[in-house]
């Protein structure tokens, strides 16, 4: 007994058990499908007048406008947008439906994008510490040392090396490149570095909370 035959369901004519989603076995499903006025086409013997083809003016289906070979015409295509776009600046043919520009006359306009952002005029611009060269005890080492002292794990979510992909970052808890006390230095991973260039004055209490509490 199949799944679908759980609520005792019989076929209308002959009464036997049958599928949940049927209404007749299929021995009188065959012999009720005789009769021409089951037929889900039977029109009550009215001759329905041929229909034809908008296009080309075969005749098709009563409830089809267009044979299949004209519904699949471009210009009948629900994606159809009028052939492939030119560029708005050059009238150059394009590849990509979707694109406005060619890449030389786009090129001009990516460049300048983000530009009234860089250096001093970004929200996020501290004065160029990024560009500071790092003290020379900061190398390798040093980082290693790091990394094995916090147990090769991110000190924010605890995320381990391996889960990192890659070797923990050393960050500076006071953002001086070159203060590379061990106090001052932390394992981070990937996600939790690149979140502490934000909002950097949160950072540094949220650090020296965790100093003074003693766990870190």
């Amino acid at each position: 007994m199949t799944q679908y035959m759980k609520n005792n369901n019989r076929c209308l004519d002959c009464g036997i058990q049958i599928d949940d989603r049927a209404k007749r076995c299929w021995g009188c499903y065959l012999k009720w499908r005789e009769n021409p006025k089951n037929h889900p086409s039977y029109t009550n013997g009215i001759t329905l007048e041929k229909h034809y083809c908008l296009d080309c003016n075969k005749e098709i289906n009563y409830k089809a406008e267009r044979c299949s070979v004209c519904a699949n015409e471009k210009i009948n295509n629900p994606n159809w947008k009028n052939g492939k776009p030119h560029c708005i600046e050059c009238g150059k043919l394009l590849s990509d439906y979707n694109a406005k520009r060619c890449v030389k006359c786009y090129s001009p306009i990516f460049k300048n994008q983000g530009k009234e952002q860089l250096g001093n005029n970004h929200p996020n611009w501290q004065g160029g510490k990024s560009f500071e060269e790092y003290g020379k005890e900061f190398d390798s080492s040093l980082k290693e040392q790091i990394r094995f002292r916090d147990h090769y794990e991110c000190q924010n979510c605890g995320c381990s090396q391996l889960e990192n992909g890659k070797q923990l970052d050393a960050h500076h808890k006071d953002y001086n490149k070159k203060n590379n006390i061990l106090t001052n230095l932390i394992a981070l991973c990937k996600s939790c570095h690149t979140k502490t260039n934000f909002n950097r004055n949160y950072w540094k209490d949220f650090y020296n909370k965790k100093l003074i509490q003693g766990v870190l």
